[in-house]
């Protein structure tokens, strides 16, 4: 009996490390091409829909500044979001909000979820909003890339819509 209760205790020791979610690096970086889109539609107020808002205690030490400082206004772009953060990915986990600038009411300047499903590909479902503000923080309009693609691991991945785009790199543990 107590042979079997320290092997039991020995193998939770042991095996919960293995048994814990992976967390794989994602690095994202959301920039205008060309000239801003006047879009008339603004993004929905529940525009997060559940999902998790990374905080600044979420974000890493990015790995792509030198590729984000090429992405400059006079080559025709802007850098809008630049993040990096650890997350599992798996069949079960939550989508990530991310946002930049100050709120106003229940949007911000840049902001957006990202879905990571896995596979031999890992799948992105990322929607983001680039909104305009009057001058009473009433939000008068959107931009909006929303797109669904299978990302290669360890690899540079762009997603491309209209006048935005998107460079996401996830890195398995």
């Amino acid at each position: 009996m107590r042979l079997s209760y320290c092997a039991a205790v020995l193998a939770a020791l042991f095996c919960s490390p293995l048994l814990a979610e992976q967390q794989y690096r994602i690095e994202l970086i959301l920039f205008r091409q060309g000239p801003v889109l006047l879009a008339s539609r603004p993004a929905p107020d529940d525009w997060a829909q559940g999902a998790r808002l990374l905080g600044n205690r979420d974000y890493r030490e990015p790995a792509l500044m030198a590729l984000a400082a090429q992405l400059v206004p006079d080559q025709g772009y802007q850098v809008l979001l630049h993040r990096a953060w650890r997350q599992p990915i798996t069949h079960a986990a939550q989508p990530v909000a991310l946002v930049a600038g100050e709120r106003h009411y229940a949007h911000y300047p840049v902001q957006g979820t990202l879905r990571l499903q896995p596979g031999q590909y890992v799948t992105a479902e990322a929607t983001f909003w680039i909104n305009r503000f009057g001058a009473y923080g009433e939000l008068l309009g959107s931009e909006r890339l929303s797109t669904r693609r299978r990302l290669e691991p360890n690899r540079l991945n762009f997603l491309d819509n209209q006048g935005l785009g998107l460079l996401i790199k996830v890195t398995p543990p």
